[in-house]
């Protein structure tokens, strides 16, 4: 089986990859209205979630929306609250001598509703897309328009301020923005990753195919791995490791794929570094994924503490 078949099958499997949220808000999860995309009154709710945001401080729980469409809606034969914005961010909430700042700590994202790309790149694209001003530029009314028609949903108008009640007999169009608490409003985007990583060539030079692909065949040009040390094999660290870990270290010189597992505290991080380390020393570069902020903060002081090469992080927006 290909990588790119085994991506597309893992695609279809992805968890609410065809669920179209249309509501962000609900039980605990407020849709609290801001009288300026950038700064935020105190009171009771955003103190509220301005404690959530300190307490979950590696999930980044808090959304700003901007353009936003209230009311109620017909979707698949059935009428649908919806509360949802066109465009969302992660942010945090910092406190300010007259309430909260509201400060970008993500990458701003369109509806995953609009499932036409070159559409989606179209809005995207708009000039001064929410920048300052953009909610009340003149534009902001037809882009509005176009993005909810490009997501499925017809508006009956656009309001320019946030509503003080909203009539759920009709779908309206509002410029303004909004904060609100989310965990897994954009998870169906998580079907188009995967099938963007399936169009991709080279896949069979991947990790991936290695694990699921490889036919264990040994490949030309790739030298087999006895697992027994070699004196033309020295592994010279600046930090201490043990056999095992110079083996690991001895490994990643020439195999396409090593894993290394162990229960926490074992050196697993201990000894990517080493391996890291090497690599580098030996001219190569060494692009290291982990699955969250705080581990790449870990292995990021790991590898600042030893010489070498200053280690760049990046992929997380908010400390890009």
């Amino acid at each position: 089986m290909e990588a790119a078949r085994i991506l597309t099958a893992l695609a279809d499997l992805a968890p609410a990859g065809a669920e179209r949220v249309l509501d962000v808000s609900g039980s605990g999860r407020p849709l609290v209205w801001l009288p300026e995309p950038d700064r935020a009154p105190r009171n009771a709710r955003l103190d509220r979630l301005a404690a959530l945001d300190a307490l979950h401080r590696d999930e980044r729980l808090l959304r700003r929306g901007l353009a936003f469409l209230v009311g109620t809606a017909d979707v698949d034969g059935a009428r649908r609250r919806v509360r949802l914005p066109l465009l969302a961010q992660p942010v945090r909430l910092e406190r300010a001598r007259r309430g909260y700042r509201v400060v970008p700590a993500g990458d701003l994202e369109l509806t995953p509703l609009i499932e036409d790309r070159e559409l989606a790149a179209r809005l995207e694209a708009a000039p001064g897309l929410a920048g300052p001003g953009w909610l009340a530029a003149t534009g902001t009314t037809a882009w509005i328009d176009a993005a909810a028609e490009a997501a499925g949903l017809k508006v009956h108008g656009v309001l320019a301020e946030p509503p003080r009640g909203i009539d759920d007999s009709v779908l309206t169009g509002v410029a303004a923005a909004a904060i609100f608490v989310t965990r897994d409003v954009f998870a169906g985007r998580l079907r188009d990753i995967l099938l963007s990583w399936a169009g991709r060539p080279g896949l069979e030079a991947t990790a991936l195919s290695r694990l699921y692909v490889d036919t264990g065949r040994p490949q030309e040009g790739v030298p087999t791995h006895d697992h027994g040390p070699h004196p033309a094999d020295e592994v010279l660290s600046p930090l201490p490791l043990n056999a095992a870990q110079r083996d690991v270290v001895r490994r990643t010189r020439t195999e396409p794929l090593v894993v290394v597992s162990g229960a926490p505290g074992n050196g697993k991080s201990h000894t990517l570094v080493a391996a890291a380390l090497d690599t580098v020393d030996r001219g190569g570069s060494v692009l290291v994924a982990t699955q969250s902020v705080h581990a790449a903060d870990v292995l990021g002081e790991l590898l600042r503490r030893h010489p070498g090469p200053i280690p760049v992080l990046f992929g997380d927006a908010e400390q890009r």
